[in-house]
């Protein structure tokens, strides 16, 4: 039998074990997932699963999900490594079987990023994104970094790994992107910079 399980790529919340074919999930003692976050309704969605197929169902439209950068506007299919994010917390599916690598194959191991954005500040404080390539921030679940706080623009920044560091550029944002408390367009950026959007503040950091 494959086994599978809800998992939180940003390790935020405990791998849960779908055994069942309905899973509740909010902010309630009720919910099957009890997940306490900024923007979780009591009861905000439900994971089903029939056979190895699942779907994720709001229970209202006021509850913001999305699948892969699509919205929920009422239930959506979800496959196995879906990005699933619920009010502000990603999640996917996973099996036994999509973790299990051939012994006969050579293992790949995804190498630690160079720079991190951790939060220090409002419902972010404390998690750790990883930098690679183009990171895209903002209040659209589409954001490579979803940040549904008012304040914030759809679109409202993007950090990009260069060769020769860290570089961010707003993209034109309403309320503006700060790096160490100045109003910047486009800027190079260094271990240890404060990024400020709006008032959610982050920092800049190497994961060692």
């Amino acid at each position: 039998m494959i086994n599978m399980k809800l998992v939180f790529p940003h390790k935020e919340h405990k791998d849960f074990e779908l055994i069942g074919d309905s899973f509740t999930i909010g902010s309630s003692d009720d919910a099957v997932i009890q997940i306490k976050e900024a923007g979780m309704s009591d009861i905000h969605a439900t994971l089903l699963k029939d056979g190895d197929e699942f779907s994720l169902k709001i229970e209202n439209p006021a509850c913001m999900a999305s699948v892969n950068g699509r919205l929920v506007k009422d239930s959506r299919e979800v496959r196995v490594g879906d990005l699933m994010i619920i009010a502000q917390v990603h999640c996917k599916v996973e099996s036994d079987a999509a973790a299990k690598i051939d012994d006969n194959k050579t293992r790949i191991r995804m190498a630690l990023p160079k720079y991190v954005l951790r939060g220090v500040s409002g419902v972010y404080f404390g998690k750790t994104f990883p930098l690679r390539g183009k990171t895209s921030l903002g209040r659209h679940s589409e954001n490579d970094i979803f940040v549904n706080v008012d304040g914030i623009s759809r679109k409202h920044a993007v950090i990009s790994v260069l060769a020769d560091g860290l570089e961010i550029e707003d993209l034109d944002s309403s309320n503006g992107t700060f790096v160490n408390g100045k109003k910047i367009i486009k800027q190079k950026l260094e271990i240890g910079d404060e990024v400020k959007f709006d008032n959610i503040r982050f920092l800049i950091q190497s994961p060692g």
